[in-house]
């Protein structure tokens, strides 16, 4: 399916004039780019899902040698929107491509990273880059620095962005 084909589809399930404005359109986009990805590791473990809102704050996912805490966006108090009554559905799909290696599709979340391994039980962030695929290969974008991962401490999607990001880890005492 091509990306025309694939915009009317959307458009006709949501019934708007630029679906790829919309969130749903907007989640379907990146989806579409993972589709490789997903296919290739479709029942397997290596692949996860959260969803979160303000009365599921927090999720934990694990993944060979690896445990994941998901939080929501607005979980950090300086998040714009963490003080709102309502917060947006937010949500990621995490698949390990290697060991250590990660790419997160998603909105709306922070992810902090640990080691299931007890002679290295700590996971440090080595880098984190933005970008999407295009058929089937990444495409780096931006190389995330201390601000965006806060000092290497996580890795964050804001809640108003949709985005795709591959994490490198490595572990240590």
């Amino acid at each position: 399916m091509n990306n025309r084909h694939f915009f009317l589809l959307i458009t006709l399930l949501i019934q708007t004039d630029k679906p790829e404005e919309e969130n749903i359109g907007k989640s379907y986009a990146i989806l579409e780019q993972l589709s490789p990805l997903t296919l290739e590791n479709a029942g397997s473990e290596n692949m996860k899902g959260v969803w979160l809102d303000k009365k599921n704050t927090t999720d934990t996912l694990h993944v060979e040698g690896y445990t994941l805490v998901v939080k929501h966006d607005h979980t950090l108090g300086w998040s714009s929107g963490a003080e709102e009554e309502v917060w947006p559905e937010s949500g990621a799909l995490c698949i390990e491509t290697a060991t250590g290696e990660f790419t997160v599709a998603g909105t709306g979340v922070v992810i902090t990273f640990f080691s299931d391994d007890k002679r290295n039980p700590k996971a440090g962030i080595a880098r984190i880059e933005e970008g999407r695929y295009e058929n089937g290969e990444w495409k780096p974008g931006r190389r995330m620095n201390g601000d965006q991962s806060h000092q290497g401490r996580h890795l964050r999607i804001p809640a108003d962005r949709y985005g795709i990001q591959k994490v490198k880890l490595y572990t240590y005492k």
